[in-house]
């Protein structure tokens, strides 16, 4: 297997790290301004282990193929009922004023088991800067903010409806989604922060 994701590191050890690894014809590949960058790859979902989400596939001859995902998470969450399903991986890495930030998303791969699914979004996890971030989940803009006061919550929300979560706190952010955020990292500087989405379907 090849490693293709974006060697960019940050200067602490994240409570939550991911790593998608595969052979590059099986994996996408975009780079993005600034020296960031999108890693992807889809598949129907094995977990193989705690750490590890293999995606298998077959390409148009027939032959079985595959890439996975190395990853940490909050011991909240689990990836086992994803099994079975095809999911598309992003890893997102991006560098900001010396910052190296990382989002994960895994949601419903387009077509096939999925497309009942639409598209949904099954976890969303963020390492790294929390300042003016936005994600879409299920079609809504969802914005995270970290509260300038030292150990106060993240925000986060849509333009309507916003959530304080505090440190080592999980909050239900709609219907049935679950927001919990692991705390600053101060190491790396203000601003930064980590935390997780998911579906509350992932709960361990």
């Amino acid at each position: 297997m090849t490693f293709v994701t974006n060697p960019i590191r940050p200067r602490f050890v994240p409570p939550i790290a991911f790593n998608l690894e595969g052979e590059p014809a099986r994996v996408s590949r975009a780079r993005l301004h600034h020296g960031s960058r999108i890693t992807s790859a889809e598949g129907a979902a094995v977990v193989e282990g705690a750490g590890r989400l293999w995606l298998a596939g077959r390409d148009a001859s027939g032959r079985s193929h595959g890439s996975s995902l190395r990853y940490t998470l909050p011991a909240a969450f689990s990836l086992g009922p994803l099994a079975g399903h095809r999911v598309r991986v992003t890893v997102q890495d991006e560098l900001a004023m010396g910052v190296a930030s990382q989002t994960l998303t895994i949601s419903a791969a387009d077509g096939g088991e999925a497309s009942a699914d639409g598209g949904q979004v099954w976890l969303l996890a963020r390492v790294g800067r929390v300042q003016g971030v936005e994600h879409v989940l299920d079609g809504t803009t969802v914005r995270a903010a970290l509260s300038q006061r030292a150990g106060g919550p993240l925000v986060i929300g849509t333009t309507k409806l916003q959530w304080l979560v505090a440190p080592g706190q999980c909050v239900c952010v709609g219907g049935r989604m679950i927001a919990h955020y692991l705390g600053a990292t101060p190491p790396d500087g203000p601003g930064c922060a980590a935390y997780v989405i998911a579906d509350l379907a992932l709960l361990a």
